[in-house]
């Protein structure tokens, strides 16, 4: 009986190392290449440029406007003393903002191609001074004489120390741009034909 039983267990045994040696893939020499090559690299989306800023200049210019159309509404604001006294103050905030901007224009460097913005804000301004002819509120509130008084000082505030400041910085911008490219100077000092 162990002789059957060692025949069998060598039996097993063969039969275990003629499965094990049957299951592994044949080995053949393989000879080797190149790697294959990488995958490209997907392409990076192109960089937008910057947003432009707006010129500071323009942007002043804007705000100018914007701050004359608010002067000639905060008129018809004005009901009775209490209102008028909002409105007194209005109308200094917007005295001391048109001063801020007349300063911030003077230190602004001439560019070429602003002229027209001048031009349009020197056309707006130079009609400042004559508003209450055409302003029906301003009319009514200058009418009144319990409020004519500090209205009447107000809008002078605004237009000479408002008003005359930006155009006194305009002015100071046109004295210090380049000459135009026909008023050049020549090397002796004297202007070119």
């Amino acid at each position: 009986m162990t002789r059957v039983i060692r025949r069998l267990v060598s039996l097993a045994a063969a039969a275990l190392i003629a499965a094990v040696a049957g299951c592994s893939p044949p080995t053949t020499a393989v000879k080797a290449g190149p790697p294959p090559p990488a995958p490209a690299p997907e392409p990076q989306p192109a960089l937008r440029p910057p947003k432009p800023q707006p010129d500071p200049y323009e942007s002043a210019v804007h705000e100018i406007g914007t701050t004359d159309g608010r002067y000639n509404a905060v008129y018809g604001d004005v009901r009775d003393a209490a209102s008028g006294e909002k409105a007194l103050a209005e109308i200094g905030r917007l005295t001391a903002r048109l001063r801020e901007l007349a300063g911030e224009i003077a230190k602004m460097p001439y560019r070429p191609g602003q002229e027209k913005h001048t031009l349009a804000l020197q056309a707006e301004l130079t009609r400042i001074p004559t508003a209450q002819l055409s302003n029906e509120a301003m009319q009514r509130v200058l009418a009144d004489p319990d409020l004519q008084l500090q209205f009447l000082a107000a809008h002078q505030s605004f237009v000479l120390e408002g008003v005359g400041a930006i155009l006194a910085a305009i002015l100071a911008r046109q004295q210090t741009s380049p000459p135009a490219p026909d008023q050049a100077q020549s090397p002796a000092g004297k202007l070119t034909p």
